[in-house]
């Protein structure tokens, strides 16, 4: 790889992080049109970047406004996103369980 190859792919990488915690941020401040804006944002980086070690933890982020909001198509799509792989490091593991268990209790349910 090309060092502007691997600073670009570095930069998408923490971008992708960076609108990720953002989001979740706003989300828990109350700024849900933002929040999800920066999480779709990161999704898109993310997809056009192909870097699969964030792909959970985008996808947690992108989950959050949709479930909140009752819209469970969206939730369910960025969960299935966002699921964890066999192989997949445990931060990614964690992000989609966490995922997983924010939009069950969105709806109301135990998992």
């Amino acid at each position: 790889m090309t060092a502007p190859a691997a600073l670009r792919a570095g930069s998408v990488r923490i971008a992708v992080w960076s609108f990720s915690w953002l989001a979740y941020a706003e989300y828990v401040l109350g700024a849900w049109d933002e929040a999800a804006a920066h999480a779709e944002r990161g999704v898109s980086l993310l997809d056009e970047s192909g870097r699969e070690g964030l792909r959970p933890r985008a996808h947690y982020a992108a989950a959050l406004v949709p479930a909140g909001r009752g819209e469970w198509a969206t939730a369910e799509k960025h969960l299935r996103g966002g699921a964890a792989r066999t192989g997949d490091y445990e931060l990614m593991v964690v992000a989609s369980a966490l995922a997983r268990a924010e939009v069950a209790a969105a709806r109301g349910e135990q998992e």
